[in-house]
């Protein structure tokens, strides 16, 4: 017994280095958390439809979701460093949504280019040239979904980067990148698995996220609540129940029965990394003030009516004072309309 103690006092010891090292610079690291969730074919009246729950530092600066008259995009950008987590070129139907991949591998950052950057690429000039873009910069580990939206069927790319950081002790990381195309008819769902660890160099050659196993059981619950609810809505849904119905989904936490993966991240505490898995929402708790969710956004392509309707809102207010007694509160739903007729008169 006790070389069982001594053995997992000396990996507490090991992960808790591990776990300052990491974050001995911490207020240059990423640390978002971020769970996406998009639908292609789903249903004949919705082409296309994503959620995003943006989970970051409660203290990183955003500007408010709009249409910026200046490059016709819609975003919400980051204060910070400049990108976006998710964005619509207005104009053209691209669009680009990103999440991060949670390693204790970092990049150089006197050589870094924000993981927000490729997003923005991404959307202001849609998807020719990007391979060279991403080849031609050092990123940290991510997954981001993109392509044209403005579409009766579209057609959406996955692509990813990360490190494979479960190599032995004193080993480099080796990086490894994928793609694929997104599947139609069936609902995706990615967080921040790093497909480089658990699939290892064969995920990189088909863009594979891993299995069934792999993915963390947020995810597995997530698509499978977003599809049991897409296959139940009418024929000819309203766009308003789609986002609620949705946005109820994604503010789920404390799912019962839900575990946490078997591999978890070590960028806080392992108690507080238990808490960013009890669903794809991550509330502000007393037990951890400093980080979750910040901002949602849904976006619904009504195939009827030929517009995207762009809904957001900020799920962090008065994280500054925020109590036991007075949590932070979530803001009202705001929508922004987008025709796809934009396209049309952009050419």
């Amino acid at each position: 017994c006790q070389i069982i103690v001594v053995w997992a006092l000396a990996a507490q010891l090991h992960e808790d280095s591990l776990r300052q090292a990491a974050l001995g610079e911490a207020s240059c690291l990423p640390l978002g958390m971020c769970i996406l969730l998009i639908a292609l074919g789903c249903h004949p009246a919705i082409p296309f439809l994503c959620a995003h729950n943006r989970d970051e530092s409660r203290n990183r600066p955003s500007g408010d979701d709009r249409l910026e008259p200046e490059t016709q995009i819609v975003c919400g950008r980051d204060s910070q460093a400049g990108g976006m987590v998710l964005g619509l070129q207005s104009a053209t139907g691209d669009f680009a949504a990103l999440t991060n991949c949670r390693t204790h591998v970092k990049q150089d950052k006197d050589v870094l280019t924000s993981r927000g950057r490729l997003v923005e690429r991404l959307v202001a000039e849609g998807p020719s040239g990007i391979e060279d873009f991403f080849r031609s910069r050092t990123f940290d580990g991510f997954h981001v979904v993109f392509g044209n939206v403005y579409d009766a069927a579209p057609k959406l790319q996955y692509l990813w980067n990360a490190p494979a950081d479960c190599v032995a002790d004193g080993e480099p990381a080796q990086w490894h990148s994928g793609s694929s195309d997104l599947p139609v008819g069936r609902v995706f769902v990615v967080s921040n698995e790093n497909p480089a660890c658990v699939s290892g160099p064969s995920a990189a050659a088909t863009g594979a996220v891993g299995s069934a196993d792999d993915t963390w059981p947020k995810c597995r619950w997530l698509e499978r609540r977003a599809a049991e609810f897409l296959k139940a809505l009418p024929e000819d849904p309203k766009v308003d129940d789609i986002q609620v119905g949705i946005s109820l989904i994604m503010d789920a936490y404390d799912v019962p029965g839900l575990e946490p993966p078997a591999r978890l991240p070590f960028w806080f505490r392992s108690e507080e990394e238990v808490l960013l898995h009890t669903g794809p929402f991550a509330p502000w708790r007393p037990s951890f003030k400093s980080f979750g969710t910040v901002s949602q956004r849904v976006m619904i392509s009504d195939g009827c009516t030929q517009e995207l309707n762009y809904f957001h809102r900020s799920t962090n207010i008065g994280w500054e004072t925020a109590t036991p007694e007075h949590p932070t509160r979530c803001g009202e739903w705001e929508r922004i309309r987008v025709p796809w007729a934009r396209r049309a008169d952009a050419g």
